[in-house]
């Protein structure tokens, strides 16, 4: 993948996937280069959109948030009417920012919007847990518990699950969830009070699963 990179430097879907693979294998500067060569290569393009994105990605990594909303913004000019799909990727960047900035209330709004906007967005799952993680800051652990069980119970194999199992459990868990800003009510947690507090959960759930978006 990056022997075709380089032998192909105008080709911008290359570069990309490069990108993609440094990305993948943890290096940082050289996938940013590398997206940057995408860009370069055809800057009207779904891979130069998709390549802004992900730099805005690497920017929140680095709390970058003056570069990451400059990419998002060049991401959003290239997506005019969601052709390339990223609308609920731009979202989901967006609200992290908002969520660093304990601004819980604006960041559910917009993540609230994402959710019924794109329900098959492949962010599905950071979406709702983060949406649980604005609303818990708000005081409204109903509605975080009824996002988290909605991923257990609907995207079982998302990879934000393991995330909302154990935020699920925050009432009763002795241990800080830097999630929840650090979060440890109780010095500790007996697995029976781990079991109830899920379970006092799932009720908020089954209450509150007809009602979303009403």
């Amino acid at each position: 993948m990056i022997a075709t990179a380089e032998a192909a430097p105008g080709d911008a879907g290359a570069q990309y996937r490069a990108g993609e693979a440094r990305e993948k294998a943890a290096a940082s500067d050289a996938a940013r280069a590398l997206y940057g060569k995408a860009i370069a290569a055809s800057p009207e393009s779904e891979w130069a959109a998709r390549a802004n994105l992900r730099l805005a990605t690497l920017a929140r990594h680095d709390r970058a948030w003056t570069e990451a909303e400059k990419r998002l913004t060049s991401a959003e000019a290239l997506n005019e009417g969601d052709r390339f799909a990223i609308a609920d990727d731009c979202a989901m960047e967006r609200a992290h920012r908002l969520l660093a900035d304990k601004q819980h209330a604006k960041a559910l709004e917009l993540l609230d919007g994402a959710i019924r906007r794109y329900p098959s967005s492949n962010r599905m799952g950071e979406l709702r847990f983060y949406a649980g993680v604005a609303n818990f800051n708000l005081d409204r652990k109903n509605w975080a518990h009824y996002h988290w069980w909605w991923v257990l119970e609907n995207i079982p194999k998302d990879h934000h699950v393991l995330r909302c199992s154990v935020a699920l459990t925050a009432e009763a868990n002795c241990f800080a969830n830097p999630e929840l800003g650090g979060y440890a009510p109780t010095k500790e947690m007996t697995i029976n009070e781990g079991v109830n507090e899920r379970t006092r959960a799932r009720a908020d759930y089954e209450e509150l699963k007809g009602k979303y978006g009403k």
